[in-house]
């Protein structure tokens, strides 16, 4: 039987520490960014960074399916996949409400890398899906 929380190399106390570390240096930057002058450029550089190990860990706490068994690779890895396709989806059609309520304009920030971005992930997903691009 498999000990819970290790892996088989053993590495589950070095991320362990490595998580704890990290938490503690989380909180020291929150404290410091309040009274800091920062980039806009790095700002949004941490919120990606922060947004994407917070999906992980928001998927590997709440998936019934990972526990115990999270530790195997392959299966962490595809159904973290699976979370970020939900995630992504939702997040498109609260884009497209978005839209159709009118409170996106050409000049809102983002939105042109917003459209290159779904441009790239619509032709690779019609190759994957080895359809049509469909001219709507």
């Amino acid at each position: 039987m498999r000990e819970t929380g290790r892996d088989a190399g053993g590495r589950a106390g070095k991320i362990d520490d490595r998580i704890r570390t990290l938490a503690l240096d989380l909180f020291a930057l929150d404290r410091e960014l309040i009274h800091s002058r920062v980039s806009v450029e790095a700002l949004e550089e941490l919120s990606k960074a922060v947004d994407h190990i917070r999906n992980t860990v928001w998927a590997m706490l709440n998936s019934a399916e990972m526990a115990g068994t999270f530790i195997e690779a392959g299966f962490a890895a595809s159904v973290l996949s699976a979370h970020r396709l939900q995630r992504a989806t939702t997040l498109a059609q609260l884009v497209v409400e978005e839209m159709d309520a009118g409170n996106f304009t050409p000049r809102t920030k983002g939105i042109a890398e917003l459209r290159n971005a779904l441009a790239v992930a619509y032709k690779r997903l019609s190759r994957l899906l080895n359809q049509p691009i469909e001219q709507g």
